[in-house]
């Protein structure tokens, strides 16, 4: 409660919320803190233009496992469920913007394969990455979001290539 002093006004206190003035100047204070966007955020931060975007879904990409001479002992151990991880490129518009989408592509599945391996798998059994390319004024950006199946099998086949990458070409 607020403390009544000897000429009868009382004095603002922490369980009393202030004047509106003060609350204005609260909420001014409080919008430039993170959490809390202010009505000009939309012009100091202006959206990203989706310029392209390639969905490649996750496919099968170990040749015999559709095989008939399949052996059951190449394939150890299989993940519940696939994995996802998306990364996000910045680059410069004036470089090569296929090669530098085919490089991000080929590092994300690489950062994805190291991250399966802590789990003790070796390979994917599936894979399907997104690809998606955005533009805001003179800045490009690259988003990357790779997905796999992680398994361990006796009989190491890798691909050094994502599946479809030549749709990147």
């Amino acid at each position: 409660m607020g403390v009544i002093t000897t000429t009868g006004v009382r004095k603002p206190s922490k369980l009393f919320p202030p004047l509106f003035n003060d609350t204005m100047r609260l909420f001014k204070r409080s919008s430039k803190s993170k959490g809390v966007s202010s009505p000009t955020t939309w012009r100091t931060n202006p959206c990203w233009e989706v310029v392209e975007h390639i969905d490649i879904a996750p496919i099968v990409t170990v040749p015999y496992l559709n095989d008939e001479f399949f052996e059951k002992d190449a394939l150890l151990r299989i993940a519940r469920q696939d994995t996802s991880r998306t990364y996000v490129f910045y680059i410069n518009p004036k470089d090569n913007q296929r090669e530098l989408t085919q490089q991000a592509v080929i590092f994300a599945r690489r950062q994805l394969l190291a991250d399966a391996r802590r789990y003790g798998f070796n390979s994917f059994i599936r894979e399907g990455w997104e690809v998606t390319l955005f533009r805001n004024n003179n800045r490009w950006r690259i988003e990357v979001c790779y997905t796999g199946r992680p398994a361990f099998m006796a009989r190491k086949y890798q691909s050094n290539t994502p599946p479809f990458l030549e749709m990147l070409a």
